[in-house]
C-alpha cells in the first residue's frame, strides 16, 4: 500500500500566510503601490540673469548682458548716526519785576473831596469839573450818595449834555474806581445831587 504526501494548507487570515503574503484583505488602489518610490536628484540652482536687454534704456551696450544680480555683504553694517539728546528742561520759578530798581520809594496820598453835581434842572445846568489833567494822578474813585438820582461821568463835557457817559448808580454803595491821570466831568440825570470823590496821587518819596 502506497502513501500520498498532502501539501500543507496554510489559512491567508492566520500570521503565517500574511508573512508569506497570503492576505486577502482589499487594499485601498491595489498591491502595485506598496514599495519604494523612485527620487531624482534636484538640479543645482543657476543664478537668475538679469532681465536688461543688450542695450540700455539709455541706449549704452551692455558690456556684459549674461553676469548675474551681484548679491550684496551681509556682513556688512550700515552705521546709523545717533539722534541728538534732548536739551536738559529747566523748572525756573518766574519772578516778575514789580518795581524798577531806580525807582526808588513812592509816596502815596489821598485827596478827599464832598461836590455837589448839576442837573438839568440846576440854575447851572452845566457839568461840573470832577478832576483836571495830573501825572501824579494814579486814580481817582467815585462814590454816588443820592438815594434817588444818577449821575454820568465822563471825559467831556459834551458827552453828558448829549445824554451818554459812565451811569453811576444811585444804589451803589461802594466806590467806583477810575485809573486816569486825565480830565473827568459829572453830570446828574435827573435833580442835582451830591458825590464823594477821592484822588489818590502817586510821587517820589
Amino acid at each position: 500500500m502506497s502513501r500520498t504526501s498532502r501539501r500543507p494548507s496554510v489559512s491567508p487570515h492566520s500570521g503565517e500566510g500574511r508573512e508569506i503574503g497570503l492576505d486577502d484583505r482589499e487594499i485601498p488602489g491595489g498591491v502595485n503601490h506598496i514599495g519604494n518610490a523612485e527620487t531624482h536628484p534636484d538640479k543645482a540652482v543657476v543664478p537668475a540673469r538679469r532681465h536688461v536687454p543688450s542695450i540700455n534704456e539709455h541706449r549704452v551696450p551692455d558690456p556684459d548682458p549674461d553676469k548675474p544680480y551681484e548679491i550684496p555683504d551681509r556682513g556688512e553694517k550700515v552705521h546709523v548716526p545717533a539722534s541728538p539728546a534732548l536739551p536738559e528742561e529747566h523748572y525756573a520759578v518766574p519772578v516778575y519785576q514789580v518795581s524798577a530798581p531806580d525807582k526808588g520809594k513812592v509816596y502815596r496820598d489821598a485827596i478827599c473831596e464832598f461836590i455837589t453835581v448839576p442837573g438839568p434842572n440846576s440854575t447851572n445846568a452845566n457839568p461840573i469839573l470832577v478832576c483836571g489833567r495830573d501825572d501824579e494822578r494814579i486814580e481817582i474813585r467815585l462814590l454816588n450818595e443820592d438815594q434817588n438820582n444818577d449821575i454820568r461821568f465822563a471825559e467831556n463835557p459834551d458827552t453828558l449834555i448829549e445824554g451818554r457817559g459812565s451811569l453811576l448808580w444811585h444804589g451803589t454803595n461802594s466806590y467806583t474806581q477810575v485809573p486816569t491821570q486825565g480830565y473827568l466831568y459829572a453830570f446828574a440825570v435827573t435833580a442835582a445831587c451830591q458825590m464823594s470823590v477821592i484822588r489818590i496821587t502817586e510821587v517820589a518819596g
